[in-house]
């Protein structure tokens, strides 16, 4: 061969880079892609590094004409998603080529179920002639949650295919149960997959140790994989009166191949990860909750941050619609417990509300200052000294943004504290009527604004 040619760069571990530089041998003849922003395999050993150093890795002295084309035009989303996209990723720097489409919605549900069901009603709602149902998805962070809803949309019928479903039976903790369906009762296996799993952490292990960090993971993916699998259960149960663990064995294997085929006319619904290189016109993601997004076990700055740019790739998979939904409850360990938006929630909701903004028509003005201009119209006394309350919210978004690793302005921008300064709430009611605030930011800051707002 004479040329070398590496996509998806990104994601090279060190020992493919190793791999690589043995082909390239003497020669010079190599083109590589990648994205540094979609660098989400990190726990898997790749090294973004490659790319965001490779001519140090290449340098000029030894590979004459050596070159790094920044590709910053996108040709897939609008650019309300690109906004979106941007607000969770602030060095993202995309020029969108797309026409305006709409503003992306953030939801939020009591449960895991109305959340599911919610979603149901969007997919349908969004089929019709010259929409097939090819042209949605359902993206979520784990594939306990893909379980829930793929049970909701079989429910009313609406036909479905779970991404990498076949790479589900050949999970450890499902091949065991497929083992143990074939030769033991069916209630008995299904009662010990209900039961909480039991803690295995090595007694040398340190908490913050790899290995500590490890065995959370695969016992999290272990938990999950049996949650999955009581959800399908359940399907089972709907259409088998006398189920057995021989039959639900083979009606899972059965379910797992019915899905196959890229050419069907269904919902894809996907993992975040296995969503990656992959577009729709509508994309609908569930689940956007501190503890999945990012997930409970990113512990260190960098699992956090390859989490941020998880969301990223995600979001970035819509090409002209985006839908984002999150629970205020989800079960877990088999009972249900409050969860609260991600922290990345917060500065969607911002860029949402900008771009709500600045496309309403200004009189005399640009659009791109509509912003500036009704703050002031609305709050003239922006231009005075902060006043107390001010100066104490001000206070109380600088320790929220450095808890979530973000600008302030993402967590509350200026014209939104001001907003509550002058609203004065003293209820979570009261803060959901203030300009600016949303669904989003009252569940999450409400209780803290309000203790900021009034100290005593």
């Amino acid at each position: 061969f004479r040329h070398l040619f590496v996509d998806e760069f990104q994601d090279v571990n060190p020992l493919q880079y190793r791999l690589l530089r043995a082909w390239l041998g003497d020669g010079d003849d190599l083109f590589v892609v990648g994205d540094p922003h979609q660098a989400i395999y990190g726990w898997n050993g790749a090294d973004a590094r490659y790319l965001d150093r490779f001519e140090e890795a290449f340098p000029v002295d030894r590979f004459p004409g050596v070159a790094v084309l920044h590709l910053r035009d996108n040709y897939r989303s609008t650019p309300q998603i690109l906004a979106t996209a941007a607000a969770v990723l602030a060095t993202s720097r995309l020029v969108a080529h797309r026409p305006d489409g709409p503003l992306p919605t953030v939801t939020a549900h009591a449960d895991e179920a109305a959340e599911a069901r919610a979603i149901t009603r969007d997919v349908r709602d969004r089929h019709g002639p010259g929409r097939p149902w090819s042209t949605q998805a359902v993206l979520v962070r784990s594939n306990a949650q893909a379980a829930v809803i793929t049970e909701a949309l079989g429910r009313v019928g609406i036909p479905h295919r779970l991404r990498g479903a076949d790479r589900l039976l050949t999970r450890p903790a499902v091949a065991d149960a497929m083992a143990r369906f074939r030769r033991e009762r069916y209630e008995t296996v299904i009662a010990d997959l209900r039961l909480p799993p039991v803690a295995d952490q090595g007694a040398g292990d340190r908490p913050d140790s790899p290995d500590a960090a490890g065995k959370a993971e695969e016992a999290a993916q272990a938990a999950e994989d049996r949650a999955t699998l009581v959800v399908l259960a359940r399907e089972y149960e709907a259409l088998d009166p006398s189920p057995s663990g021989p039959g639900f064995a083979s009606w899972l294997v059965a379910a797992v191949r019915s899905g196959e085929g890229a050419d069907r006319d269904v919902v894809e619904v996907s993992t975040f990860h296995a969503a990656k290189g992959l577009e729709w016109p509508v994309v609908h993601l569930a689940g956007v909750e501190d503890g999945l997004v990012p997930i409970v076990y990113a512990k260190t700055p960098g699992a956090v941050a390859e989490e941020q740019r998880l969301l990223y790739v995600a979001i970035t998979r819509a090409e002209e619609e985006l839908r984002l939904h999150w629970s205020r409850t989800r079960v877990q360990g088999g009972e249900a417990r409050e969860r609260s938006p991600s922290p990345w929630l917060a500065p969607i909701e911002s860029a949402v509300l900008d771009l709500q903004v600045a496309s309403r028509p200004v009189d005399g003005r640009q659009h791109l200052t509509a912003p500036r201009a009704e703050l002031h119209a609305h709050h003239p006394e922006m231009d005075a000294p902060a006043d107390t309350l001010v100066e104490r919210l001000e206070t109380w978004r600088a320790q929220a943004a450095r808890v979530a690793r973000v600008a302030p302005e993402a967590v509350l921008d200026d014209r939104t504290l001001h907003a509550i300064a002058q609203a004065r709430p003293r209820s979570p009611q009261d803060l959901e009527g203030v300009p600016g605030l949303g669904p989003v930011k009252a569940a999450r800051f409400g209780d803290a604004l309000l203790a900021a707002l009034h100290p005593d």
